[in-house]
C-alpha cells in the first residue's frame, strides 16, 4: 500500500468556508451510488481491499455528504466525500474518497489505525498547527472543512502530544441534512450554561460514538467558561461542562467529553512534550 504518509506532506490547506449543506435532490448520482463508486476506487488503488468490511456496521460506519457548491463549502474542491469512518480505531484505518459530481475521483485520503501509525514516525502538532494556521488562521475561527482536514493531518504518524492524540479521535463531519444551525447551537448552548450569546466562540461537528453532536465551547475576556454538547439534530443539551484550567486544556473544546475521559498521561508521550 503506497501512501504518501511521510513527513506530513501539506499539499493543499483548505481555504473555502462551509456552509449547511442541502439536499441530494438534482444530483445525477444518489448517495448509495457514489458509496458504491469510492469503494470501487478505495479496491482499485489498493486503498483497501477487503471492501465488504467497510460496509459492514459492526466495523465502520459510513458518512456520506454532498456539497451543492462544492467551490465554496467542500474540503479540496469535491462534490461528495465519503467517510469509512473506523469503530476501532486501533486496528482499523479510516478513509476518506472525494468524487466529483459526476462520480470521478478527486482524492483518496486515510487516517492510519494506531497500529499503522507506528511505522510512520511522530507527528508534530505544533509544527502542523503553525502550518495550517498561516493559511487558516486561528483555530477559533475554523470552518468545518479546516477541522476535518487537519484531524486527518494529524492523524498520519505517532502522536507526540495529548493535543495531538485529542485531534487523531475526534471525528469531525459535515454538518448533516436537517441538523441545527452552528448560530442556533450557540444560542441553546449560551442560554444552557446561562451566558451572553456573544461567549459562544467555538462550535464544531463531530461524531460520539453513532450520535452527531455539536461542541460549543464559551468564553468571555477572563478565557473559557464552559463546554457545551448538544444533539446535532435536535438541539437537545446533552452536557454541560464548566471549564477547569486546572483540569482542562485549550483542545478539550474541540473533543467530546467521552473523549477527554480517554487521553493518555502526559508521560505516554515525548517526555519533552507531554
Amino acid at each position: 500500500m503506497k501512501i504518501r504518509l511521510s513527513a506530513l506532506l501539506f499539499v493543499i490547506l483548505l481555504l473555502f468556508s462551509v456552509m449547511t449543506p442541502a439536499a441530494y435532490a438534482e444530483t445525477p448520482l444518489s448517495a448509495d451510488q457514489i458509496v458504491d463508486l469510492a469503494i470501487t476506487e478505495l479496491k482499485m488503488d489498493d486503498y483497501f481491499a477487503a471492501s465488504d468490511k467497510l460496509l459492514d456496521s459492526r466495523y465502520y460506519r459510513t458518512i456520506v455528504h454532498h456539497w451543492p457548491n462544492p467551490a465554496l463549502e467542500s474540503v479540496r474542491g469535491e462534490s461528495w466525500y465519503v467517510r469509512f469512518d473506523a469503530i476501532d480505531k486501533a486496528n482499523d484505518s479510516s478513509y476518506v474518497v472525494a468524487l466529483h459530481e459526476d462520480g470521478e475521483l478527486a482524492f483518496l485520503d486515510v487516517a492510519p489505525s494506531e497500529e499503522w501509525q507506528k511505522s510512520l514516525g511522530t507527528v508534530g502538532f505544533l509544527e502542523l498547527l503553525d502550518r495550517y494556521q498561516e493559511v487558516c488562521g486561528m483555530m477559533p475561527h475554523w470552518n468545518q472543512a479546516q477541522l476535518m482536514s487537519f484531524a486527518v493531518e494529524v492523524s498520519k504518524g505517532m502522536p507526540d502530544t495529548r493535543n495531538a492524540w485529542r485531534f487523531q479521535h475526534a471525528v469531525f463531519i459535515p454538518v448533516p441534512q436537517g441538523a441545527i444551525s452552528k448560530e442556533e447551537a450557540g444560542r441553546l448552548a449560551a442560554q444552557a450554561a446561562d451566558l451572553p450569546v456573544e461567549a459562544a466562540i467555538i462550535c464544531v461537528c463531530q461524531l460520539d460514538g453513532d450520535r452527531v453532536i455539536y461542541k460549543v465551547s464559551l468564553g468571555l475576556g477572563s478565557g473559557w467558561l464552559s463546554m457545551v454538547e448538544l444533539d446535532c439534530m435536535t438541539g437537545e443539551i446533552l452536557l454541560v461542562t464548566p471549564f477547569d484550567h486546572d483540569m482542562h486544556g485549550w483542545t478539550d473544546c474541540y473533543i467530546p467529553q467521552s473523549l477527554m475521559e480517554q487521553v493518555p498521561p502526559a508521560e505516554s508521550f515525548l517526555p519533552s512534550n507531554g
